[in-house]
């Protein structure tokens, strides 16, 4: 229903208009420019989006309450649509099957650059159930809240829960804010910055259970940056209880591989992989930093603290693991990584049977530096694989005491420039030779100096 008072509040070609739901004070009605019946109230909230359009843009405002939509709401050009805070609930009705609930409003066909798409979108202050439990079977253009083709786009302050699939997507998109967000019980990724995404800041969300909960579809993601993206920074983020990883950076097949990555100071507990860095063949990750995160796993699910394969130029410093399997690996292809001055501890008791860092594949210019391997009782580190000029120096590997435990393990790797120098090495044996089935020495084309032995 239209409250003929709008024009009232238009300067300067820039409209404000408010919507309230129909569960709202007389008083908010009242005052509104449009009120809500409580059945296809996308209806009034498009009309309210419309007048702004074409007003040259401003703000939509949704008062407190609750919304319950039919269809898809798409916010044009230079608009700005605003709730109460977790005051304004919206929710498509149950009837409505897959339909993605917000996005914008050129006419894209998702996984493809619009020709034209919009400029100057935000979206924030609301809480959104994407009641997954009454959505159909999924598809991969369907997200609770997602923008195609957008730029200087801001997604700020929503709670977002059970959203089927992606709860928030952004792809073909620039200059973009996706901040101070609550994302649980997605049925795929909680936040996805997808398909050539570029000069994006992620930071204070929250995301916690994606792809837990039941329903679910997809290999869900905490924060997922994904197929040509650049210039991402995922920073200060709490990431909890995902199915997969807690942060990934990953590339399909025949698509362009993520630049300029940094992933900083996030907390990521308890998700298959903490930080996964995931090139493919011919496509490797480039230039990605991963610092000063804080990585737990209190489950045997929790495999990995970071991870890395196919990559070049990336940088792993300053983080701290504690988790009950494994503290980290590199795998199939890394060319020039810095793993330096990390934190990786065992929190089983002492003598366990569990690895502190995993090398194979083929591995060129590695440098693990400085890093503390703390209480992986059978191997601090394996190495294995195709391993030219890697350096090992000044760690500290200790507690490597299960029966059988070394802190190197050579695992028959082909090896030439690499040096072991200048480690404390704790361990029933400070080495095992898995191609001669020996103890206590170095494997074949590798120099050590200056390691303290504590055997």
């Amino acid at each position: 229903m239209l409250v003929n008072r709008i024009t009232l509040r238009e300067t300067g070609g820039t409209a404000s208009v408010a919507v309230a739901s129909s569960d709202a004070s007389g008083k908010q009605k009242y005052r509104a420019d449009y009120v809500c019946d409580g059945t296809a109230d996308d209806v009034e909230i498009s009309a309210a989006l419309t007048h702004v359009e074409t007003a040259g843009g401003g703000t939509v405002f949704l008062t407190a309450g609750s919304y319950t939509l039919a269809e898809t709401i798409k916010i044009p050009s230079n608009t700005v649509l605003a709730g109460a805070g977790s005051a304004t609930k919206l929710a498509f009705d149950t009837s409505v099957d897959d339909k993605t609930m917000i996005t914008n409003k050129a006419a894209y066909t998702p996984g493809s650059r619009h020709a034209t798409g919009n400029q100057n979108i935000t979206i924030r202050d609301m809480y959104i159930d994407g009641d997954k439990a009454n959505r159909g079977t999924g598809a991969n253009s369907i997200w609770t809240v997602g923008f195609n083709t957008v730029e200087n786009l801001t997604i700020e302050n929503l709670t977002v829960l059970n959203g089927w699939t992606t709860a928030i997507r952004t792809e073909f998109c620039s200059h973009v804010t996706i901040a101070n967000n609550r994302v649980h019980n997605s049925g795929d990724d909680g936040i996805a910055i997808n398909e050539e995404t570029y000069y994006c800041s992620c930071y204070g969300n929250r995301v916690t259970d994606a792809g837990q909960g039941g329903k679910s579809y997809g290999a869900a993601n905490g924060i997922e940056v994904q197929d040509g993206s650049h210039d991402v920074t995922v920073t200060g983020n709490v990431i909890e209880n995902c199915a997969v990883d807690g942060v990934q950076i990953s590339t399909h097949t025949g698509k362009a591989a993520c630049v300029n990555i940094a992933v900083n100071a996030n907390t990521i507990r308890d998700c298959e992989n903490g930080v996964f860095v995931k090139g493919v063949s011919g496509y490797p990750q480039t230039a990605v930093t991963v610092a000063n995160n804080q990585i737990i796993g209190t489950t045997d699910t929790a495999y990995y603290g970071i991870r890395s394969l196919y990559t070049e130029d990336v940088v792993f410093i300053g983080n701290t693991v504690n988790n009950r399997v494994t503290g980290g690996r590199l795998e199939d292809s890394n060319l020039r990584t810095i793993i330096s001055d990390n934190n990786f501890n065992c929190s089983l008791a002492a003598d366990n049977g569990q690895k502190g860092f995993i090398f194979g594949g083929t591995l060129t210019d590695i440098r693990f530096a400085g890093n503390v391997i703390n209480n992986y009782g059978w191997k601090g580190l394996e190495i294995s694989g195709t391993v030219n000029n890697m350096h090992v120096v000044n760690n500290h590997v200790v507690g490597c005491t299960n029966g059988s435990g070394a802190c190197v393990r050579w695992d028959s790797p082909t090896s030439s420039l690499s040096v072991l120098n200048s480690n404390h090495l704790h361990g029933t044996h400070w080495s095992y030779d898995a191609a001669t089935s020996t103890f206590d020495v170095l494997a074949s084309d590798w120099t050590e100096t200056w390691n303290t032995k504590d055997v």
